[in-house]
C-alpha cells in the first residue's frame, strides 16, 4: 500500500515538473524572440519604412527595425489574399501578431496607393487610428509588405535578452 502512495506521488511530481519546464519554455519562447533585422526590402518598402522612420525621429521617437518573421508573416497573408482574390483586411491580425513572435503588435494596411507617399500621408490622416499604431512609444520593430498596390503592416514589441 505504502509502495502505491509513494508512486502515485512520483507521478504526479514528474508530471508537473514536465508541465511546469513546458510553460517556462512556452513563456521564453513568446517573450524573448531574438528578432533578425531584414535587409533585403524592396525599394517601397524601404522608402515606407524610412518615412516612418522620419516621422517618428520628429516626435522624438525611436526608429522601427525591419523584422524578418513579422515581415514573412505579412508577406504570406498578402500573397494568401492576392491569391484568393481577397482585398486588404483586418481578419486574423491577432495571430499574425502571435506568429511574429512579437510581445504586443497592431496591423495597418492599406489598399490602391499610387505612391509610397500617398499611402504614407493616408495613414497620417486615417480615421482607423493608423497614425496611433505608428506613433506608439513602446514599439521596436516592423513587419512589411507592399505587393502590387497593397500592403500589410505590423507594428510590433520584441523584449530583447
Amino acid at each position: 500500500m505504502r509502495i502505491r502512495y509513494l508512486f502515485i506521488i512520483f507521478i504526479v511530481l514528474v508530471g508537473s515538473l514536465v508541465l511546469f519546464s513546458q510553460c517556462t519554455y512556452n513563456e521564453t519562447h513568446n517573450y524573448y524572440y531574438n528578432p533578425i533585422v531584414k535587409n533585403d526590402l524592396t525599394v517601397e518598402e524601404r522608402h515606407l519604412v524610412d518615412l516612418i522612420n522620419n516621422h517618428r525621429t520628429n516626435l522624438g521617437l525611436n526608429k522601427l527595425i525591419p523584422e524578418m518573421l513579422a515581415s514573412e508573416v505579412c508577406e504570406i497573408r498578402n500573397v494568401e489574399d492576392i491569391d484568393n482574390n481577397v482585398p486588404p483586411n483586418h481578419n486574423g491580425w491577432n495571430e499574425m501578431i502571435q506568429d511574429s513572435q512579437a510581445v504586443e503588435g497592431d496591423q495597418i494596411l492599406g489598399y490602391n496607393f499610387n505612391s509610397v507617399e500617398s499611402l504614407f500621408n493616408a495613414y497620417l490622416t486615417s480615421a482607423q487610428g493608423h497614425r496611433q499604431v505608428i506613433e506608439k512609444t513602446d514599439r521596436t520593430h516592423i513587419g512589411i509588405s507592399l505587393i502590387d498596390g497593397r500592403n500589410y503592416i505590423i507594428v510590433v514589441k520584441y523584449i530583447s535578452r
